[in-house]
């Protein structure tokens, strides 16, 4: 084998494996959505001039905006 020959075998293997490790293979399609118990804690914005305002969304779906 010629050291042409074993350059292009190598890249592609590589190119292979590469598109081959970016396949999507997900079983479930459809989007997630959250539920109010994924998001409840304590939000605090930190764009300039907002420090201070803050989100709290609790589990039971409620928000309480202190701004």
């Amino acid at each position: 084998m010629t050291k042409i020959s074993k350059i292009l075998l190598l890249l592609s293997v590589i190119m292979g494996l590469m598109l081959s490790s970016c396949s999507n293979k997900t079983t479930d399609p459809t989007p997630k959505t959250f539920k109010p118990q994924d998001l409840a804690g304590t939000w605090k914005c930190t764009d300039a001039g907002l420090e201070g305002d803050s989100f709290e969304f609790k589990a039971d779906g409620k928000i309480k905006a202190t701004l």
